[in-house]
């Protein structure tokens, strides 16, 4: 169970995932994260430019055949596996998942504050 302590568990590949594999991304550049409940550094990520896009949408297109000439029962194995995977990994998505719920909620709260 994830606890609320000063040390974060955050993932530690801040690239993008496509075709199968990690990236740096095509521009070279990263982008810093802020946590926005403390306004600390998360540290940067990958940024994603339309050269990524496009190589990402090819690779899914590519891979589109293969996966509906599967039969179901080997996507549905497939998909069990990938469950597993991401069960593996509650935690880190919990804290990611809560830091972007803290990052609506403030844009909510500061949104309703602002004059219309």
């Amino acid at each position: 169970m994830l606890e609320c302590t000063s040390k974060l568990m955050l993932p530690a590949n801040r690239g993008l995932f496509y075709a199968g594999g990690w990236h740096d991304g095509a521009t070279g550049r990263r982008l810093p994260v802020t946590n926005p409940a403390t306004g600390g550094s998360l540290g940067e990520v990958a940024e994603a430019g339309p050269e990524d896009v496009a190589a990402a949408i090819t690779s899914a297109k590519r891979a589109l055949p293969d996966w509906q000439d599967l039969p179901p029962a080997k996507r549905a194995q497939l998909l069990r596996e990938m469950a597993a995977v991401l069960r593996q990994h509650t935690d880190e998505l919990a804290l990611l998942d809560a830091i972007a719920a803290i990052r609506c909620a403030n844009f909510v709260a500061t949104s309703a504050m602002r004059p219309t």
